[in-house]
C-alpha cells in the first residue's frame, strides 16, 4: 500500500521507507539512485553509459562506475569485443534477483543499505531544494 502521507528522503519531514529509517545520508542517496538504476533497466534491453547518464541526470562518470556494479551483480551483460550496441540488460536476473532484493520490504534494512553503503560515487553533486544547497552523494 502507498502511504498517505509520504515524503521524500531529500524533502523536509520525516522518511515513511523503511531501508531509510535510521541510514545515513549518503546511503539513503546511494541507495535511491541504485533503485534509479535498477527501475530504468526495467524499461530498455539494452544501455550505454551516456544513455544512463542522460536517464538518470548523472555524470557519465558516476554512470560507468553504476554500470560496473551491474556486471559485475549480472543484470547486465558486457558487449562484445568491438561493439557499439551497449551493454544488454539480463531481465531475468533483474526480475528475479535485483527488483526483489532491492525493492522488497521483507529485506532487512541492514542487508538492503549495506549494499549500497560503500558505492563510490564521488565528487557528483546533485541539488537538494530550491534554495540550491547541495550535497555530496558520498
Amino acid at each position: 500500500d502507498v502511504p498517505d502521507n509520504h515524503v521524500c528522503a531529500k524533502c523536509p519531514g520525516q522518511c515513511t521507507d523503511l531501508a531509510f529509517m535510521g541510514a545515513d545520508r549518503a546511503t539513503v542517496q546511494a541507495t535511491a539512485l541504485w533503485r534509479r538504476t535498477l527501475y530504468t533497466l526495467t524499461e530498455v534491453k539494452k544501455v550505454k553509459d551516456r544513455e544512463l547518464s542522460q536517464r538518470l541526470g548523472i555524470s557519465l562518470e558516476v554512470a560507468k562506475k553504476l554500470i560496473s556494479r551491474l556486471v559485475s551483480e549480472r543484470f547486465l551483460r558486457k558487449p562484445p569485443a568491438r561493439s557499439k550496441q551497449g551493454f544488454t540488460v539480463n531481465q531475468g536476473e533483474l526480475k528475479r534477483k535485483g527488483i526483489p532484493h532491492y525493492f522488497s520490504l521483507l529485506t532487512s534494512t541492514q542487508e538492503m543499505t549495506q549494499d549500497t553503503q560503500n558505492m563510490q560515487i564521488a565528487g557528483q553533486k546533485r541539488k537538494v531544494d530550491a534554495n540550491g544547497e547541495s550535497f555530496e552523494l558520498s
